[in-house]
């Protein structure tokens, strides 16, 4: 994508119609540039039309909430209307024709006696000179939204957010021109900082713009120019009274059910240590149970990444019988491309959106996670011999316990005899089967297992051998200065960055 930014740029700050066309799953900065182009479309005195995907949910709906956005769920028709008196008579049959690039229109006039000399011409509906999309995925999708509403958008500029498929737009409907916009940060930011110059901004709309700044300010974006630009806005905007605490509260309230599903979420996580990738499958009752509906659920699948130190991670949702909720985050290749083969609505190194629940299980497996997955462990399960924490790893090798050759292990390199299984889970050969034999003397090796992380973690943290010879408990629970986090670390670093 080449578009000039500028253009775009220019297009929204002369707009005097535009229609807005949002998903109604998209990532927490689409849902903020949507608001900020509404509010400062309408505070100028434009008309215009935001239409949501169907209700809004998770952070679309969060911040329409807040900041106080109007949508409607469908698009209105353009209609032309030909208005002619008749009196109190009747019409025996109305039919058209359209030949030779003119409209005929036949009446077979009953008992109504017309008056041509007083026809009217009205319209209903809109002609939109600028037609905004975000997060949409294809073009039957974007062809279902419009409906027969496509003739309103006939002609206009096209400004495609985050869009896949865009080539096939203009199969749906003949716009003048699309310009599809990347989804990086530093692309859409210079939009939101380029329209905010438009002048007229409401409260709403400047407490939206200064929210999108400060995630672009915590993102530490190096390019010096941008970010003096950034600064100069977020100054004049505080100046003017932005509302500094409707900014802290746009971000995810923090209460006690949110925290209860950090928990779950951590419990249910499983690690691909030598991919590093983290996943876990959650399901509808699993979540509603905490008092959390699905359309007010709100998932940051890039503090799971933080936490557990991995590449990616990838969330997963029950949402009806046949779709699952599935969010993704990751700065990896891997990571994008693994988003694109989802179809997911992406914006910068996350994405979301509904995939089939079958093709999500297949994927996963793809993946390498299965049932017997390696999963990110609790504090209790570290405290606890592979056995009780791993019965599904353990009984594929029941056959193999080899007393006498374990016990100098656990002395050396305690780490190895807790954590080969779950290699083996992952479809890989275990190169030590003999470590399942420890599961006896369990009350040994625990505090030997706290030991070990002190003395051998600086060694692992630069090798790549680390990730074969401790795929659960040292990639993804180990903290920068080398320390294994427990499960209420784990928790309290998503809960912090909420």
């Amino acid at each position: 994508m080449n578009t000039d930014i500028t253009k775009v740029i220019s297009l929204l700050q002369s707009a005097q119609h535009p229609l807005i066309v949002v998903n109604k799953l998209v990532p927490e900065e689409y849902a903020l540039v949507t608001s900020i182009i509404a509010h400062m479309q309408k505070d100028s005195g434009r008309k215009v039309t935001l239409i949501s995907q169907g209700s809004p949910e998770g952070w679309l709906k969060h911040v329409f909430t807040h900041f106080g956005v109007e949508y409607n769920d469908t698009v209105q028709t353009l209609k032309h209307v030909i208005e002619i008196p008749c009196g109190d008579g009747s019409v025996s049959s109305v039919s058209y024709d359209i030949s030779g690039g003119k409209f005929f229109l036949y009446i077979v006039p009953g008992t109504a006696k017309f008056d041509f000399n007083q026809v009217q011409f009205k319209t209903f509906g809109a002609q939109h000179d600028v037609f905004i999309t975000l997060g949409i995925q294809s073009a039957d999708e974007l062809e279902k939204l419009l409906g027969e509403a496509k003739s309103s958008v006939m002609e206009a500029q096209h400004i495609a957010f985050g869009s896949n498929g865009v080539e096939n737009f203009q199969k749906v409907v003949a716009v003048a021109q699309t310009y599809p916009v990347e989804t990086e940060l530093i692309p859409v930011a210079k939009i939101v900082l380029g329209i905010s110059r438009l002048g007229k901004m409401n409260d709403k709309a400047k407490d939206a713009v200064a929210t999108f700044l400060l995630r672009v300010n915590a993102l530490q974006v190096k390019e010096t120019a941008f970010m003096a630009e950034v600064f100069r806005v977020l100054g004049e905007l505080f100046k003017s009274g932005v509302n500094v605490g409707a900014i802290s509260q746009a971000s995810l309230n923090k209460k006690p059910e949110y925290a209860a599903f950090s928990k779950k979420l951590t419990e249910k996580m499983k690690v691909n240590a030598p991919k590093r990738i983290a996943y876990a499958s959650l399901s509808k009752s699993e979540v509603e149970t905490l008092g959390i509906k699905l359309s007010d659920l709100i998932v940051t699948p890039e503090d799971m990444v933080k936490a557990l130190q991995v590449s990616q991670a990838l969330i997963s949702i029950e949402y009806d019988n046949n779709y699952s909720l599935v969010y993704a985050a990751g700065e990896s290749e891997d990571a994008r491309q693994n988003m694109a083969k989802l179809k997911l609505v992406v914006f910068g190194n996350k994405g979301v959106g509904l995939v089939l629940t079958q093709e999500m299980k297949t994927f996963s497996q793809t993946l390498g996670f299965t049932s017997e997955t390696a999963k990110a462990p609790t504090s209790s399960q570290q405290s606890q011999s592979t056995s009780s924490a791993r019965p599904s790893s353990t009984q594929t090798q029941p056959q193999q316990p080899q007393p006498n050759r374990p016990q100098p292990q656990p002395s050396v390199k305690p780490q190895t005899p807790v954590n080969q299984p779950q290699v083996q889970s992952q479809s890989q050969v275990a190169p030590k089967p003999q470590t399942v034999a420890t599961p006896p003397v369990a009350s040994k090796p625990q505090p030997q297992e706290q030991k070990a992380p002190q003395t051998t973690a600086p060694a692992t943290q630069s090798t790549p051998q680390q990730q074969n010879a401790t795929p659960q408990n040292n990639i993804p629970q180990r903290s920068t200065s080398g320390q294994v986090l427990n499960f209420g670390e784990i928790a309290k670093r998503i809960k912090s960055t909420q």
